[in-house]
């Protein structure tokens, strides 16, 4: 979906769908051993430059200083969100968690910048928890911004629950939960999560009469 909507190849550099951008120009920018490591190294690093930064990325991408592509440029660089994601509630049964979104969106329905998509998108999320030492999923969610969520002046979130299969032997287990754009390439976010059990007393089966217990 990220690739789709961006117009990318999976392999393309993240920071190929900004205007003046090329994936070209982005693996030059990579491969030169000074510029490389004052580059961003995911959008989720882009999201946090400063005004400033993003000007200095934009000179060293050779985008001219005047003109419609610098604005454009910045415009796109500007609407990453910022997003943190923190763990409220994690048993064998459940995880519950808020995804906040720490900058302010660039129009109040949250429109992602994919001017190469034929239809306006806006920012959606795909969640995940699972064990990534195993190779293991867990639980898989979509979730979104409510659309009144840009006019309050807060900063826009959403709490979501997970509900964990039942028969997995989850006790005790150190997981990932994720939260990965639909829409950006690579955009994500990592945290780590102990599940529990909030009943410690093991259940007991209680056999009716008649044998159908």
């Amino acid at each position: 979906m990220q690739s789709i909507k961006q117009a990318r190849w999976p392999g393309d550099g993240a920071l190929s769908f900004l205007p003046g951008i090329e994936p070209s120009i982005e693996k030059s920018l990579r491969e030169n051993d000074t510029v490389a490591p004052l580059l961003p190294k995911d959008l989720a690093s882009l999201s946090q430059l400063p005004a400033k930064d993003l000007r200095k990325l934009a000179d060293r991408a050779g985008i001219p200083q005047a003109g419609v592509g610098r604005r454009n440029f910045l415009l796109a660089a500007s609407s990453i969100p910022q997003i943190s994601i923190s763990a409220t509630t994690a048993t064998t049964s459940t995880l519950s968690a808020t995804l906040t979104r720490q900058n302010a969106p660039q129009s109040r329905d949250f429109r992602i910048y994919a001017p190469k998509f034929p239809k306006p998108q806006t920012e959606g999320w795909f969640v995940l928890l699972g064990d990534f030492r195993k190779d293991e999923l867990h639980a898989l969610k979509r979730v979104g911004w409510s659309t009144r969520g840009g006019a309050g002046g807060g900063k826009p979130s959403v709490k979501f629950s997970l509900g964990l299969p039942e028969g997995c032997v989850l006790e005790g287990l150190d997981g990932t939960l994720v939260v990965m754009s639909d829409g950006y390439l690579g955009l994500m976010q990592r945290t780590g999560v102990h599940l529990q059990t909030k009943q410690v007393v093991p259940g007991t089966w209680i056999e009716k009469e008649g044998g159908d217990g």
